[in-house]
Protein backbone atom coordinates (compact mmCIF):
# COMPACT_ATOMS: atom_id res chain seq x y z
CA UNK A 1 0.00 0.00 0.00
CA UNK A 2 1.40 3.46 -0.95
CA UNK A 3 -0.20 6.70 0.68
CA UNK A 4 0.63 9.87 -0.06
CA UNK A 5 -1.01 13.16 -1.79
CA UNK A 6 -1.97 13.90 -5.10
CA UNK A 7 1.45 14.04 -7.25
CA UNK A 8 3.68 12.99 -5.03
CA UNK A 9 4.98 9.91 -6.94
CA UNK A 10 2.85 7.15 -6.03
CA UNK A 11 2.64 5.65 -9.48
CA UNK A 12 6.50 6.54 -9.76
CA UNK A 13 7.38 4.68 -6.76
CA UNK A 14 5.03 1.13 -7.55
CA UNK A 15 7.23 1.35 -11.25
CA UNK A 16 10.43 1.32 -9.19
CA UNK A 17 9.24 -1.09 -6.90
CA UNK A 18 8.69 -3.67 -9.85
CA UNK A 19 11.94 -2.49 -11.83
CA UNK A 20 13.59 -3.81 -8.44
CA UNK A 21 11.46 -6.77 -8.32
CA UNK A 22 11.74 -10.63 -9.39
CA UNK A 23 8.63 -9.90 -11.53
CA UNK A 24 10.14 -7.02 -13.27
CA UNK A 25 10.60 -9.32 -16.76
CA UNK A 26 6.68 -9.55 -16.31
CA UNK A 27 3.53 -7.25 -17.07
CA UNK A 28 3.23 -3.56 -15.45
CA UNK A 29 -0.53 -3.15 -14.98
CA UNK A 30 -2.53 -0.07 -14.07
CA UNK A 31 -5.86 0.50 -13.37
CA UNK A 32 -7.58 3.46 -12.21
CA UNK A 33 -10.66 2.68 -9.58
CA UNK A 34 -11.63 6.28 -10.52
CA UNK A 35 -11.82 5.92 -14.13
CA UNK A 36 -14.97 3.38 -14.24
CA UNK A 37 -18.16 3.41 -13.12
CA UNK A 38 -19.45 0.30 -11.00
CA UNK A 39 -21.12 -1.50 -14.17
CA UNK A 40 -17.42 -1.73 -16.20
CA UNK A 41 -14.63 -2.29 -13.60
CA UNK A 42 -15.63 -5.68 -12.70
CA UNK A 43 -15.24 -6.86 -16.46
CA UNK A 44 -12.34 -4.82 -16.60
CA UNK A 45 -10.58 -6.86 -13.60
CA UNK A 46 -11.95 -10.09 -14.32
CA UNK A 47 -13.06 -10.03 -17.71
CA UNK A 48 -16.39 -11.02 -19.12
CA UNK A 49 -17.82 -13.76 -21.18
CA UNK A 50 -20.50 -13.05 -24.69
CA UNK A 51 -23.27 -12.44 -23.52
CA UNK A 52 -22.83 -11.71 -20.04
CA UNK A 53 -24.23 -8.30 -20.18
CA UNK A 54 -25.54 -6.07 -22.51
CA UNK A 55 -22.59 -5.27 -25.18
CA UNK A 56 -20.63 -7.95 -23.72
CA UNK A 57 -17.65 -9.85 -25.48
CA UNK A 58 -15.54 -12.54 -24.75
CA UNK A 59 -12.57 -10.72 -22.88
CA UNK A 60 -9.88 -11.35 -20.45
CA UNK A 61 -9.21 -9.12 -17.94
CA UNK A 62 -6.47 -7.08 -15.80
CA UNK A 63 -5.93 -9.91 -13.33
CA UNK A 64 -5.39 -12.01 -16.82
CA UNK A 65 -3.32 -9.14 -18.11
CA UNK A 66 -1.00 -8.61 -14.92
CA UNK A 67 -0.17 -12.66 -14.75
CA UNK A 68 3.66 -13.11 -13.88
CA UNK A 69 3.67 -9.49 -12.98
CA UNK A 70 2.53 -6.97 -10.65
CA UNK A 71 -0.91 -5.25 -10.86
CA UNK A 72 -0.83 -1.82 -9.56
CA UNK A 73 -4.20 -0.65 -8.36
CA UNK A 74 -4.61 3.71 -8.26
CA UNK A 75 -6.92 4.79 -5.93
CA UNK A 76 -8.27 2.39 -4.40
CA UNK A 77 -10.45 4.01 -2.07
CA UNK A 78 -12.75 4.68 -5.35
CA UNK A 79 -13.69 0.98 -6.37
CA UNK A 80 -17.23 0.40 -5.17
CA UNK A 81 -18.08 -1.07 -1.67
CA UNK A 82 -20.07 -4.27 -3.47
CA UNK A 83 -16.86 -4.82 -5.05
CA UNK A 84 -14.34 -4.41 -2.36
CA UNK A 85 -15.80 -7.74 -0.82
CA UNK A 86 -14.84 -9.71 -4.12
CA UNK A 87 -11.67 -7.95 -3.95
CA UNK A 88 -11.15 -9.76 -0.72
CA UNK A 89 -11.76 -13.14 -1.89
CA UNK A 90 -10.09 -13.21 -4.79
CA UNK A 91 -6.82 -11.96 -3.01
CA UNK A 92 -6.95 -14.77 -0.28
CA UNK A 93 -7.88 -17.18 -3.01
CA UNK A 94 -5.73 -16.04 -5.93
CA UNK A 95 -8.38 -16.87 -8.59
CA UNK A 96 -11.50 -15.38 -9.70
CA UNK A 97 -13.87 -15.81 -12.29
CA UNK A 98 -14.96 -14.05 -15.22
CA UNK A 99 -18.20 -12.17 -15.49
CA UNK A 100 -21.09 -14.13 -16.86
CA UNK A 101 -18.94 -17.46 -15.87
CA UNK A 102 -18.39 -19.71 -12.96
CA UNK A 103 -15.29 -21.45 -13.82
CA UNK A 104 -12.41 -20.40 -11.33
CA UNK A 105 -9.52 -19.24 -13.11
CA UNK A 106 -6.15 -18.92 -10.92
CA UNK A 107 -3.44 -15.72 -11.28
CA UNK A 108 0.07 -15.41 -10.32
CA UNK A 109 -0.13 -11.65 -9.65
CA UNK A 110 1.30 -9.44 -6.81
CA UNK A 111 -0.68 -6.69 -6.34
CA UNK A 112 0.29 -2.93 -5.38
CA UNK A 113 -2.16 -0.28 -3.97
CA UNK A 114 -2.41 3.24 -3.84
CA UNK A 115 -4.32 6.65 -2.34
CA UNK A 116 -4.40 9.62 -1.23
CA UNK A 117 -7.41 9.45 0.78
CA UNK A 118 -7.37 8.88 4.53
CA UNK A 119 -8.64 5.21 4.68
CA UNK A 120 -9.54 5.89 8.18
CA UNK A 121 -12.23 7.96 7.27
CA UNK A 122 -13.63 5.99 4.80
CA UNK A 123 -13.75 2.96 7.33
CA UNK A 124 -15.61 5.14 9.51
CA UNK A 125 -18.14 6.21 6.98
CA UNK A 126 -18.76 2.92 5.72
CA UNK A 127 -17.06 3.55 2.05
CA UNK A 128 -14.32 1.31 2.77
CA UNK A 129 -14.22 -2.65 4.26
CA UNK A 130 -11.97 -2.67 7.54
CA UNK A 131 -10.99 -6.63 6.28
CA UNK A 132 -9.77 -5.41 2.91
CA UNK A 133 -7.66 -2.34 4.51
CA UNK A 134 -6.12 -4.74 6.58
CA UNK A 135 -5.60 -7.33 3.68
CA UNK A 136 -3.79 -4.83 1.66
CA UNK A 137 -2.17 -2.81 4.25
CA UNK A 138 0.59 -5.18 5.12
CA UNK A 139 3.24 -3.24 4.01
CA UNK A 140 2.71 0.75 3.70
CA UNK A 141 4.71 3.08 1.75
CA UNK A 142 3.92 6.84 3.49
CA UNK A 143 5.05 9.21 0.91
CA UNK A 144 5.30 13.04 2.40
CA UNK A 145 4.10 16.43 0.12
CA UNK A 146 7.35 17.43 -1.46
CA UNK A 147 7.76 20.49 0.88
CA UNK A 148 8.52 18.29 3.64
CA UNK A 149 11.38 16.45 1.01
CA UNK A 150 13.43 19.61 1.01
CA UNK A 151 16.74 17.54 -0.91
CA UNK A 152 14.14 16.53 -3.29
CA UNK A 153 13.37 19.44 -4.67
CA UNK A 154 16.36 20.43 -6.33
CA UNK A 155 17.30 16.92 -7.86
CA UNK A 156 14.47 16.31 -9.26
CA UNK A 157 14.32 19.98 -11.07
CA UNK A 158 17.94 18.92 -12.36
CA UNK A 159 16.20 15.60 -13.83
CA UNK A 160 13.45 16.90 -15.59
CA UNK A 161 15.39 20.03 -16.83
CA UNK A 162 17.70 17.19 -18.17
CA UNK A 163 15.47 15.44 -20.01
CA UNK A 164 14.90 19.17 -21.81
CA UNK A 165 18.46 19.08 -22.19
CA UNK A 166 18.58 22.14 -19.91
CA UNK A 167 20.92 23.09 -17.04
CA UNK A 168 19.32 25.12 -13.79
CA UNK A 169 21.16 28.23 -13.00
CA UNK A 170 21.42 28.21 -9.28
CA UNK A 171 19.18 31.53 -8.77
CA UNK A 172 16.57 29.09 -10.58
CA UNK A 173 16.85 26.35 -8.14
CA UNK A 174 17.21 29.08 -5.32
CA UNK A 175 13.79 30.15 -6.92
CA UNK A 176 12.86 26.50 -6.71
CA UNK A 177 13.70 25.69 -3.30
CA UNK A 178 11.21 28.54 -1.98
CA UNK A 179 8.14 27.41 -2.61
CA UNK A 180 5.61 25.45 -1.12
CA UNK A 181 4.72 23.01 -4.06
CA UNK A 182 1.04 21.97 -3.01
CA UNK A 183 0.99 20.74 -6.16
CA UNK A 184 3.82 18.28 -5.64
CA UNK A 185 6.05 16.42 -7.97
CA UNK A 186 3.51 16.94 -10.65
CA UNK A 187 3.43 20.86 -10.12
CA UNK A 188 7.32 21.10 -9.98
CA UNK A 189 7.53 18.98 -13.30
CA UNK A 190 4.89 20.76 -15.16
CA UNK A 191 6.85 24.25 -14.17
CA UNK A 192 10.16 22.85 -15.49
CA UNK A 193 8.36 21.65 -18.55
CA UNK A 194 6.82 25.06 -19.22
CA UNK A 195 10.31 27.14 -18.29
CA UNK A 196 12.39 24.89 -20.77
CA UNK A 197 9.43 25.02 -23.37
CA UNK A 198 9.68 28.64 -23.34
CA UNK A 199 13.62 29.21 -22.59
CA UNK A 200 15.63 29.79 -25.98
CA UNK A 201 18.86 29.33 -24.13
CA UNK A 202 20.41 26.26 -22.37
CA UNK A 203 20.42 27.72 -18.98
Amino acid sequence: MILGPSGCGKTYTARKIYSLSSRKSGPFVTVNAAEFNSNLIESELFGSTRGAFTGAVEKDGLFAASDGGILFFDEIAELPFNLQAKLLRVIETKSYHKVGSYQERKFDSKLIFATNAQLSLYIKEQKFRFDLFQRISTITVNLLPLRNRFKDIESLAIKFAGQHKKVLSQSAIQKLLSYQWPGNIRELKNVIDRACTFCKENV
